[in-house]
């Protein structure tokens, strides 16, 4: 086979008959297709040169068939080899795959050979800035408006997703406005025709394009019109699971740009990617939830559309069933999908009222307690899962059946296990731990006695009194304390010593700006189970610290982190053709 090999390269080399060359190539081609090693031998014996020299000779009228066997040979011989890859490049196989493409008189077969040899340089990350250096990018997305035939068309959507992949230059070269026009044209098309490949690397390559550090590639594409087809891609069920995963997937990247949720709403988008996460394909499911994640995450700066559609979102979610279908996410999904779903219903806590009970209702705390035990190391699916057990301890509706999970231990194992000068998300997870814990004290004798039995107050006083505490965390800190009030009844020392916590609070709030305390519980009868003296021993802890109390303390419910395109969609890369 070598000798073969061999002998094939020898003919490219010395023989000017072009029909030969073709023969030639198409038995490269084949034997490499039969033994991936000889991949690496056409490059050791020269051909790839060989190869470069038949794929430029004469016009494509005469000499076509041989310019296509090279070029499929070259492409197949690039795949999975990183160095054949930018040996191809090295010796100007670049700018021979662009020339055929820039060439009017290009055959459609050797177009879409040269465009599929594009694609497959395209995985090397040098290789996509020197593909659009030398007007590949540009020649591609003319390809795609003058494709004669499918294959072109494909080969030229697979591409652009590659270029457009981990390259910012290329993501910016891609949401210029004619450039963004031409996307939507492929996406729109794709959708007419029902080209599920066509969609799919379309969808895939605005997905990339709309991931960068800032809104500018999201709010041009969205200008663009390319919401549109998207939503249209996802709601028909002629496409395939993984195509219309892609388009969701860009739609989720997309409304990261508080504009373009509007636009999303009012293309009538938020309804079936709330389908998709209820009774949609599995595989759709993660990024349709990453999608109903970022449409209900509206900060108070967005604007009147955004919160609009944050509001349309929950009640389409909410007439939908969607809180047990994501509930079911959070119980059964992988850890991005936990986080994608338990922030969504984080989300939804804040926007109507009635969210806390649903995901009580549908199971939450009994999986939010198994997220935590799976995840307790500080996982997104943690963050978001704790975030979400704030807000549902916020709900006095709520707050024994978050309780009743044995939560109230694990997030004081939370507490206790991470050090003191943790940073990152370690801090992020002991702020919402503790501000969870403050918020299932409050008005709730059974949790502050579950709380007194793991021998919370002993926990927070030593974090307290470390002083390595953030000023945040503090302050859940000392209202956990405070909620303690109720526990042993209003004449009690716990009482008192909350109570001075109370007045200097009070004492110490801005002018004509009250305090934000926590509401405190009818007192109970005595008998808890928890020893006076240990009671005592709180009291005279609590009232040391209590000049240092701040002058706000709220553990309000609130919004998942804001949405950040590099968590919810990672780029894509085409399989080599």
């Amino acid at each position: 086979m070598v000798s073969d090999m061999l002998s094939h390269i020898r003919y490219l080399k010395t023989s000017q008959d072009e029909s030969g060359c073709a023969i030639a190539a198409t038995a490269i081609w084949a034997l490499c297709a039969e033994d991936p090693k000889q991949r690496d031998a056409v490059r050791v014996d020269g051909g790839i040169e060989a190869l470069l020299s038949v794929a430029t000779k004469g016009s494509d009228g005469k000499r076509g068939g041989g310019r296509n066997a090279a070029m499929r040979a070259l492409t197949l011989v690039a795949a999975h080899s990183e160095v054949n890859k930018t040996c191809i490049a090295e010796m100007g196989g670049i700018e021979v795959f662009v020339g055929a493409l820039e060439d009017d008189l290009t055959s459609s077969k050797v177009k879409a050979a040269s465009a599929n040899g594009l694609c497959v340089l395209a995985r090397n990350s040098a290789n996509k800035t020197l593909i659009t250096q030398a007007g590949g990018l540009e020649a591609l997305l003319r390809l795609t408006e003058t494709a004669k035939s499918r294959e072109s068309l494909r080969f030229a959507a697979a591409a652009l997703r590659n270029l457009s992949s981990g390259n910012q230059w290329n993501k910016m070269a891609l949401a210029t406005a004619r450039a963004a026009r031409s996307l939507v044209r492929l996406v729109a098309t794709a959708v007419a025709d029902k080209d599920n490949a066509v969609a799919e690397e379309s969808a895939a390559t605005v997905a990339n394009a709309a991931r960068t550090a800032d809104d500018t590639n999201r709010l041009r594409l969205g200008e663009a019109g390319v919401i549109g087809p998207l939503v249209n891609l996802v709601s028909s069920d002629e496409f395939s699971s993984s195509c219309r995963a892609q388009a969701a997937g860009a739609l989720a990247v997309l409304v990261c740009a508080s504009a373009n949720k509007g636009k999303l709403s009012v293309a009538g988008g938020i309804e079936p990617l709330t389908r998709l996460v209820v009774s949609g394909p599995a595989s759709c499911k993660h990024e349709a939830t990453c999608a109903l994640r970022n449409l209900t995450a509206a900060k108070l700066a967005d604007g009147d559309e955004s919160h609009q559609a944050a509001r349309d979102t929950a009640a389409i979610v909410r007439v939908l069933r969607g809180i047990p279908a994501l509930v079911e996410l959070l119980a059964l999904g992988a850890e991005p999908v936990r986080a994608s779903a338990a922030a969504t219903l984080r989300n939804l806590t804040v926007i109507y009222k009635d969210a806390a009970i649903g995901v009580v209702e549908a199971g939450g705390a009994r999986v939010l307690a198994r997220v935590l035990v799976l995840d307790s190391s500080p996982t997104r699916a943690t963050i978001e899962a704790l975030g979400l057990l704030r807000n549902l301890a916020f709900d006095p509706r709520c707050r024994g059946a978050v309780g009743e999970e044995g939560i109230i231990s694990m997030l004081l194992t939370m507490v206790k296990r991470n050090p003191p000068d943790a940073c990152g998300q370690l801090r992020e997870l002991v702020e919402l731990a503790l501000a969870t814990l403050a918020n299932l004290l409050a008005k709730h004798r059974a949790n502050q006695l579950a709380f007194e039995r793991a021998q919370g107050s002993s926990a927070l006083l030593h974090l307290l009194k470390s002083n390595d505490l953030t000023p945040l965390e503090r302050q859940h800190a000392l209202g956990a304390l405070k909620n303690l009030r109720d526990n042993t009844g209003p004449d009690s020392t716990v009482s008192s010593a909350a109570g001075t916590i109370s007045a200097k609070i009070r004492r110490r709030a801005p002018p004509n700006e009250p305090a934000a305390l926590c509401p405190y519980a009818d007192s109970g009868p005595d008998g808890d189970g928890v020893s006076s003296a240990s009671r005592r021993s709180t009291v005279d802890d609590i009232c040391s610290i209590a000049d240092d109390a701040s002058s706000e303390w709220s553990a309000t419910n609130e919004l998942s982190e804001e949405a950040k395109p590099a968590r919810i969609y990672i780029d894509g890369h085409a399989t080599s053709c």
